[in-house]
This record gives structure tokens, C-alpha cells and sequence, in this order.
């Protein structure tokens, strides 16, 4: 498991997980980013607003999908069903030019009855941490 893009570990060590987490949320935010959804016969655009990024900042974008089930017919866990949640299916890394902009989906993205949401996270390009992030359903 990476938190915040620098700090790693066994993601089955839930107290070092927990602590991690608690520890970057618990400091200031200096930068922001939000995002709104336009959608309409032949696309789905996404808008973006970034506040207080450093110059070395990117924007990673991700396209995720929830409420997927696979069914498992070899290895250790035959015959389960396995949940999945956040599966990324697309994923994209944007300069910042411009303190907005905005992105078009791929049709495939278009809103359906898939549970699809665009999390959004500003980085910087050459430590990897992580100074915003948000996510808005589509």
C-alpha cells in the first residue's frame, strides 16, 4: 500500500494503514481541485479547477468502476465470488497549464447504469506526493 505517493507498506498491516492515512489527513491542504461532469448526446467532458498546486504538479486522472463480481474457477480461492470496487479503467496524467481545463471521455464513459466515478489528484511529477484529490460520480 502508498499513501499520500511516498510512504509504503504491506497493505494488510491495518494499524500501520490507519495511522498512515490519519497522519496525511491530519495536515494543512495548500492546494485543491474539484471537478464537474458535462454530458451530452456525443460526449462526456470532464471540468477541472485547481488552487495552490506547486509548479511541479501534474494532474492524474482515473475513471473507476464499482459493483463488479468475478467468479474465480482456479487457484486458492475456486468458487469464490470476489467483489471489486474501483477497478481503474482509464487513467491519465495531465500538465498543468492552466489553473482549469477540462478532458472528453471516451464514449465508453458515457453515463449508464455502470457505477463509474472520475477521481482526480494532484501530484507532484518528481516525489510522488499527493497535495489534493476529489471524485464525483458520473
Amino acid at each position: 500500500m502508498i499513501v499520500n505517493g511516498n510512504t509504503e507498506f504491506t497493505g494488510s498491516d491495518h494499524g500501520r494503514a490507519w495511522k498512515a492515512v490519519n497522519a496525511v489527513l491530519a495536515l494543512p491542504t495548500q492546494a485543491s481541485v474539484t471537478l464537474h461532469t458535462k454530458t451530452d448526446a456525443n460526449e462526456t467532458r470532464i471540468e477541472y479547477q485547481v488552487s495552490g498546486a506547486p509548479k511541479d504538479a501534474v494532474l492524474c486522472v482515473a475513471v473507476v468502476e464499482s459493483g463488479l463480481v468475478s467468479r474465480v474457477r482456479r487457484g486458492e480461492n475456486v468458487g469464490r465470488a470476489l467483489s471489486h470496487t474501483n477497478v481503474v479503467r482509464k487513467f491519465v496524467t495531465l500538465p498543468l497549464d492552466a489553473a482549469t481545463g477540462s478532458m472528453s471521455l471516451d464514449s465508453e464513459f458515457s453515463p449508464s447504469k455502470r457505477d463509474l466515478q472520475v477521481i482526480a489528484f494532484l501530484q507532484n511529477s518528481r516525489t510522488m506526493a499527493i497535495f489534493a484529490a476529489t471524485g464525483v460520480h458520473l
